[in-house]
């Protein structure tokens, strides 16, 4: 399960794609979120594997359980709201030093405008925008 959520903290702050700026995950938050998403595995009933697919560049889909997932890590790890809404200052937070924090923010900003019908959806949307435009791509070496 431990693995599932590291994978899961891949796939939150970036996607695979080769023209991003590879950035390091700082210890510290690793420490932080592994906890709490590997609580949230439990409580969606996400199938561990399935968060492996994800952090591998695969979609999800829109199906419920993952939007409760990304949502319940994202609300229990303060980076957004119960409403699915990004706290955009506390997120930035996991960007190490060296990152193009400006850039990083700007897609923040934008992909917080993306609304659902409910929290975990509006939380899923802006997972899904950012996982698509982020700049950059954290990994955990």
């Amino acid at each position: 399960m431990r693995c599932c959520a590291v994978l899961f903290v891949l796939a939150f702050i970036g996607c695979i794609y080769a023209e991003q700026e590879i950035v390091h995950l700082p210890p510290e938050k690793v420490a932080q979120i592994l906890p709490v998403a590997m609580q949230c595995v439990g409580e969606s009933s996400v199938p561990p594997e399935v968060i492996f697919q994800y952090a591998s560049g695969k979609s999800l889909g829109n199906d419920k359980k993952y939007q409760k997932f990304i949502h319940c890590v994202f609300t229990k790890t303060g980076y957004a709201d119960e409403t699915g809404h990004i706290n955009i200052d506390k997120a930035m937070e996991v960007f190490p030093k060296g990152t193009d924090k400006e850039a990083v923010k700007k897609i923040m900003e934008e992909c917080s405008k993306e609304r659902g019908e409910d929290p975990p959806e509006t939380s899923f949307k802006f997972a899904k925008c950012f996982r698509k435009k982020a700049p950059v791509r954290i990994t955990l070496q």
